[in-house]
């Protein structure tokens, strides 16, 4: 499996993180390492292998959160196919969000020493706004301090979940959440049609390490930094009030309808 520049450098500093976040995001990679490998032979399984590589991702997500001791972040279960399903639907729905300010181009992801004072090299964030004489280039430090509100109240990202949702034929984002953590079941097991058949895991596979990597680079943006930053707070908020709604209990208690 071959890995652009960018890539690289995510892994080359993911194996530099402590435990157990490390071990986490080095998971994720192998698993993904050898979803590639399998799907001409064995789809079903290529599939399996990215979804777990995709969980693992997710739980180096969690264990940074833990590490940096963000508030409630105790609350996330690593265990839980839910909350690790949950993750990705915010992940897009806060580049959804950001994509609603037209002054904010779309951010850039990149690796450098500035502003370190101790020199160590940081994957940092990136906007373009528009200047008076012309583009300019603004860099959070650290990458997610910034705070983003409506009439003065904390996004909690419900509009863009609902769209999410919507793209997805599902009737809430929690029932998006469901379907995701029950993908596993789909792939390796019969049902009421007879056995699931996979022709390709092609798309379905570049996707994942798509998925993966917004992963890392989240857990890169949050353990790389011993601060609580703003924005993650905020997105961790609006998570937990997700999880922690009735329907999110059942569904990993594993009763709802």
């Amino acid at each position: 499996m071959q890995f652009n520049s960018f890539e690289r450098r995510v892994i080359d500093h993911v194996t530099k993180t402590p435990r157990p976040g490390r071990s986490s995001a080095k998971s994720a990679l192998r698993h993904l390492e050898r979803a590639y490998k399998l799907s001409d032979e064995m789809p079903e399984i290529a599939i399996f292998l990215g979804i777990t590589a995709e969980e693992e991702a997710a739980t180096a997500v969690f264990h940074s959160l833990k590490r940096r001791k963000y508030e409630g972040a105790r609350e996330l279960n690593y265990r839980s196919h839910v909350h690790k399903a949950a993750l990705l639907p915010f992940v897009l729905a806060i580049g959804k969000r950001l994509d609603t300010f037209p002054q904010l181009r779309q951010p850039i992801f990149l690796f450098d020493t500035k502003h370190s004072p101790d020199k160590q090299e940081r994957l940092r964030l990136r906007f373009t706004i528009d200047g008076p004489d012309g583009p300019l280039w603004l860099y959070p430090l650290p990458p997610l301090e910034l705070s983003a509100r409506t009439n003065g109240e904390a996004l909690n990202f419900a509009p863009e979940l609902a769209e999410i949702a919507k793209e997805k034929n599902a009737e809430s984002i929690l029932r998006h959440v469901e379907d995701l953590a029950n993908r596993r079941n789909l792939v390796l097991y019969a049902g009421a049609k007879g056995m699931p058949v996979i022709d390709s895991a092609a798309k379905f596979l570049a996707y994942r390490r798509w998925v993966v990597f917004a992963h890392l680079v989240t857990y890169l943006l949050i353990d790389a930094y011993p601060e609580k930053q703003a924005f993650a707070q905020q997105a961790l908020d609006a998570l937990l009030t997700m999880l922690r709604s009735p329907r999110a209990r059942k569904l990993e208690a594993g009763t709802a309808e």
